[in-house]
């Protein structure tokens, strides 16, 4: 028996490759992870010796990220990568499987996870104070994580230690607009994130953070894992519609009817607000992912996707997606949790901070876009219809429902 191909000893998990065995009689194979067993089965070969097993479902099935919005610190994913042993009779082939994948991938996994973030995100992002922020990062060797950032004065602030990795973990960053002012010492008007291997000897390119205002009154943020298995936010700025739909089951009960039960559906349909060309490319990552929250009131609720409109020439200009959503936990009784303070839960923050140079950082890909219209006057507000036989929604909400 000859194993003629195998994974590399790093690989995506979607990037797997099959176990190509030459034989001239039936192998036994075992699939482990640590001392667990996965798969034990038997494999004839063909007419021409040559047997197949592509254990990559497998292998993604068995990894998942750990969400963590609570974190203050770096903390390591155990369950995001893992190191796989298959036996073929008593042939050992042991190799390292990071959840995720890319398309056409040029080059070997090993290199892109070294010098890449887990995300797609544009390398410029602009922020609010209250919003989450992730980075998830491989090391393949060991390795630093500092980050530096500007004063609202303008003044650059000296770079920060933010984290040294070993070889083989995979740490997961906050890297939110809190949690990078406590670690630069000052309030920041912006800041950035990088890997290094050895002191000036960068691997990652700089994941940069800009703080602005809220966009609208309408603002709500996303969480979602992308298709690199880390988690990314998104910040929806546009309207949202309420898509209710109530269907009344009635019952002739001697001379009334009564309702004796009514099934509520609630949806809302929501717009992302204008996306320049790098989030709309970016953003093509949301709707097939798999688990999608809504972060709300310093905490994330699943929702789920059940509409999506994503047209639009990402090479002439901004463009504007939409999606209908709810949450994925339905109560037995359509409940309702209002805040009752008298104020807006999704306050329109301003943040005031002086121009800073860009030559110290990259160019914003932001700059030549125009400043975007108000959304209450130009984004489609996205009117739903009733999804049931009874009483239906669609109204248009003054307060974003999902805020």
């Amino acid at each position: 028996m000859t194993i003629t191909q195998q994974p590399a000893p790093v690989s995506l998990s979607m990037n797997l490759l099959p176990f190509v065995v030459q034989s001239s009689s039936q192998v036994a194979f075992k699939l482990k992870m640590g001392s667990k067993t996965l798969l034990s089965q038997r494999y004839d070969p063909d007419a021409d010796g040559r047997i197949e097993v592509d254990v990559r479902d497998v292998v993604h099935a068995w990894l998942w990220f750990d969400l963590r919005l609570s974190a203050t610190e770096p903390y390591r994913q155990a369950s995001q990568c893992a190191v796989f042993t298959a036996v073929f009779d008593s042939s050992y082939v042991s190799f390292t499987v990071v959840r995720g994948g890319v398309d056409n991938l040029n080059g070997s996994c090993a290199d892109f996870l070294a010098t890449h973030f887990l995300t797609w995100q544009p390398q410029t992002k602009h922020i609010t104070p209250r919003q989450p922020e992730l980075l998830t990062y491989y090391a393949p060797t060991d390795c630093y994580v500092y980050i530096s950032g500007v004063d609202r004065e303008g003044n650059e602030l000296p770079e920060e230690l933010v984290d040294a990795i070993d070889a083989g973990e995979m740490v997961t960053l906050p890297v939110d607009y809190e949690t990078a002012c406590d670690l630069l010492g000052e309030d920041v008007s912006e800041y950035s994130v990088w890997v290094e291997k050895s002191a000036g000897s960068r691997l990652t390119y700089r994941q940069r953070y800009i703080l602005e205002s809220s966009r609208s009154p309408y603002e709500c943020f996303f969480l979602f894992e992308n298709s690199l298995g880390g988690f990314d936010t998104l910040r929806a700025y546009g309207q949202a519609t309420l898509q209710a739909s109530h269907t009344h089951n009635l019952a002739d009960i001697g001379d009334s009817l009564q309702e004796y039960r009514v099934d509520t559906e609630r949806r809302w349909q929501k717009h992302t607000g204008y996306l320049n060309h790098d989030e709309a490319l970016w953003l093509q990552d949301f709707f097939p992912s798999a688990r999608k929250y809504l972060y709300k009131d310093n905490a994330a609720r699943r929702i789920i996707v059940s509409e999506s409109s994503v047209d639009g020439n990402t090479d002439a200009g901004p463009v504007d997606y939409t999606f209908s959503c709810g949450y994925a936990s339905v109560a037995p009784l359509p409940l309702l949790n209002l805040a009752r303070s008298g104020q807006s839960k999704n306050p329109n923050i301003s943040v005031d901070y002086p121009d800073t140079p860009d030559d110290a950082y990259q160019d914003d890909p932001d700059a030549d876009f125009p400043d975007l219209p108000n959304p209450d006057e130009d984004l489609n507000d996205g009117g739903g219809e009733s999804g049931g036989d009874g009483d239906g929604g669609g109204d248009d909400m003054t307060e974003d429902p999902l805020s």
